[in-house]
């Protein structure tokens, strides 16, 4: 009789389950017992890894090979304008001149630019002019081929995938004048449509500002008083002035009066001064006809509020004009400012080798065949258990009745 001896595989199976008294479910008792079960199935682990490894390798070379060229765009936008007109307009004009165009136009609309169809017209246009490649294949990469990210910081990232590493490279420096053509055409068009308002407003503040000037100028002309506040302290110094001289002259008099008779010269000379002062006085206080630079001192209070709020009227209305003429000022420098929002930091290079090489086919479908052969031995093994475990005997038993049976009745 000839003794084999046990297989190390055998040994490390037969005596997992003694060294826990026939229980593998404890952590070190289970490992030994899986690490036994995949020695005894390194046949089939190796089958599977093998296989896939032959099948990953051989598609890698018979099927098309694929190339990525990516370019990285980086945000870059003029010096921002300052602009302080729009601060002496009304909040509701000043908003909506904001509202049309604050900010960078370019950055604002970067977004519906990378995901618009008219984007896709511009490369595809671009990309065939010149190119040995068929339309068709152009069109199918951009469909299927294009990935554009734009990345938290501003940048956007273009890869395309090509079975041409050329066309790849291509197509991906396209996408830079493709992007700022169409971010400089939408910021001309809002400029434009900037200016066409602000000239709107413009015009309706200068209809504005003659009515205010026509406004000053007739009060000025009704009430005799071009300059009003100017005028009613004039009023009120001459005013003061006649009063005191009134109030000598009336000293004199009085003197002259208890020395002099009645038909003195000098005493008739003096009267006659005293009552040219108090009818000058008169005249001031009750209004000096024939265009005066002096105002009645009885309405002078209403003549100055009239005129300052004729006044402020012009003036904001003056203001609003001036603003508005600046704010189309700088609409018009503004388009010469509209420069493309995207520059090129890297750009795009024909791949040297495609994204999946046979070496990496390989060692991918290597970890996926073992992995499947790990997978397959255990789930063998845990079946098989199943099968020899006493308690599932009755239900293996239904199953083959029902199998031999061809259908489920005997279950």
């Amino acid at each position: 009789m000839i003794h084999s001896t046990p297989a190390p595989i055998d040994r490390l199976a037969s005596v997992v389950p003694a060294a826990n008294g026939g229980d593998v479910t404890g952590p070190g008792s289970l490992a030994l017992h899986v690490a036994a079960v995949l020695a005894r199935g390194w046949h089939r682990v190796l089958g599977f890894a093998a296989v896939t490894t032959a099948v990953g390798a051989l598609a890698a070379v018979v099927l098309p090979k694929s190339y990525v060229a990516g370019t990285l765009l980086v945000p870059f936008s003029g010096s921002p304008r300052s602009s302080v007109a729009s601060s002496a307009l009304p909040a509701g004009l000043s908003g909506l001149i904001g509202g049309i165009a604050g900010g960078s136009p370019g950055e604002r609309i970067l977004g519906p630019v990378l995901t618009s169809s008219t984007l896709y017209e511009s490369v595809m246009n671009r990309a065939t002019a010149g190119s040995a490649a068929p339309p068709s294949v152009i069109d199918e990469v951009l469909r299927k081929g294009v990935r554009v990210v734009r990345n938290g910081d501003g940048s956007v990232l273009v890869q395309v995938r090509a079975s041409d590493p050329n066309l790849a490279a291509r197509i991906a420096n396209v996408y830079p004048g493709a992007i700022n053509d169409i971010l400089a055409r939408v910021s001309a068009d809002g400029s434009r449509v900037k200016q066409s308002f602000l000239r709107t407003q413009v015009d309706s503040a200068d209809a504005r500002l003659s009515d205010s000037e026509r406004k000053l100028i007739a009060f000025a002309q009704r009430r005799q008083a071009p300059a009003a506040e100017q005028q009613a302290q004039r009023t009120l110094d001459a005013a003061a002035s006649l009063q005191q001289g009134i109030f000598d002259q009336e000293v004199v008099v009085a003197q002259l009066r208890r020395t002099a008779t009645p038909n003195n010269p000098e005493l008739r000379a003096a009267e006659a001064l005293l009552a040219s002062r108090r009818e000058q006085l008169g005249r001031l206080n009750n209004g000096v006809p024939g265009g005066s630079v002096f105002v009645p001192i009885e309405r002078g209070t209403e003549i100055r509020v009239a005129a300052s709020r004729v006044e402020r009227d012009y003036q904001q209305d003056q203001r609003v004009y001036s603003s508005l003429v600046a704010a189309v000022t700088d609409a018009q420098i503004d388009v010469s400012n509209a420069l493309p929002v995207l520059t090129v930091l890297d750009p795009a290079r024909p791949p040297a080798e495609p994204t999946l090489t046979v070496a990496a086919a390989a060692a991918l479908s290597l970890m996926f065949g073992t992995v499947l052969g790990i997978v397959s031995v255990l789930a063998g093994h845990a079946l098989a258990r199943a099968r020899t475990d006493p308690a599932n005997a009755r239900s293996w038993a239904a199953l083959s009745r029902a199998a031999n049976n061809g259908g489920p009745r005997g279950f």
